[in-house]
């Protein structure tokens, strides 16, 4: 499908303040930004930035909903339960491994700043949530609790494996850390 000369510069222009607020949080830092040398770096004007993006922190997590959408459909293809889980997991390592230094980047930034650590907890809430539907289904009462509770427990260990991994730069095998 191709898409339309419209949409193509949308494209583009998103990319472009993108790159150009990541050119500027990677010189100046996440705090010292300001929305205005984002949208001066990228050529367009402030009114632009907040037509592709609502916040600046918006653009530090750009990709967060495909990622989040990346895991959902591994989890779905999995069916339910924990081997589900664990197959989508196992999907996502591979994912972040083949982008490694975008994601470490991404975390050196987030940990850089509060108001990222802030948002991206908030995040953490969707793929938790992913998690309880694939383990819970449309249980009740205590299977329900249950689910909930090893969806917790997964998640704290996915992300202690991730942090592992960030903080050795990514150097390490993110799938073998998580086996």
């Amino acid at each position: 499908m191709t898409t339309g000369l419209r949409e193509q510069k949308k494209e583009r222009t998103r990319g472009d303040i993108i790159a150009a607020a990541w050119h500027l949080f990677r010189k100046k830092g996440y705090d010292a930004t300001t929305i205005d040398e984002i949208a001066a770096r990228a050529q367009i004007a402030r009114r632009t930035f907040f037509r592709y993006f609502p916040t600046k922190e918006a653009v530090v997590f750009h990709d967060a909903p495909a990622r989040l959408e990346l895991f959902r459909s591994l989890l779905a293809e999995g069916g339910h339960g924990f081997e589900a889980v664990s197959a989508a997991c196992l999907g996502i390592a591979r994912h972040y491994a083949e982008r490694r230094e975008e994601v470490v980047e991404q975390y050196l930034l987030i940990e850089s700043s509060p108001t990222l650590v802030v948002r991206e907890a908030e995040i953490d809430r969707d793929w938790l949530a992913a998690i309880e539907q694939s383990l819970t289904g449309s249980e009740t009462g205590d299977d329900r609790r249950r689910g909930r509770i090893l969806a917790g427990a997964i998640f704290g260990a996915i992300r202690a494996t991730l942090a592992e991994w960030l903080v050795d730069g990514g150097q390490t095998d993110l799938e073998g850390l998580g086996n």
